[in-house]
């Protein structure tokens, strides 16, 4: 049987997975990416990189990880509830 935890650290490796292809895609595009840090900067730099492209196709890319990025603050809390919490189940 699966365990909370284990389920929990899945959505933790999907939460890092959406962040590095945002990194990639904004890499891909010509701006700087700091691969280990200035995580921060990441979700601006993708809003700008959404207003400032004017192919169709790849805004809708753009748009679409933006909406990924945003399911992070839903991913994580969720996750750090399941590993930190393991009692939930019982």
């Amino acid at each position: 049987m699966i365990t909370q935890v284990e389920i929990g650290a899945v959505l933790i490796v999907l939460a890092n997975m959406i962040w590095w292809r945002t990194k990639y895609l904004l890499g891909k595009r010509g701006t700087k990416v700091s691969w280990l840090t200035g995580h921060l900067n990441d979700y601006p730099n993708l809003l700008r990189a959404i207003d400032s492209e004017e192919d169709p196709e790849s805004k809708k890319q753009l748009v679409f990880q933006k909406w990924l990025m945003q399911s992070i603050w839903v991913i994580l809390p969720v996750a750090i509830a399941l590993i930190a919490l393991p009692g939930l189940s019982e």
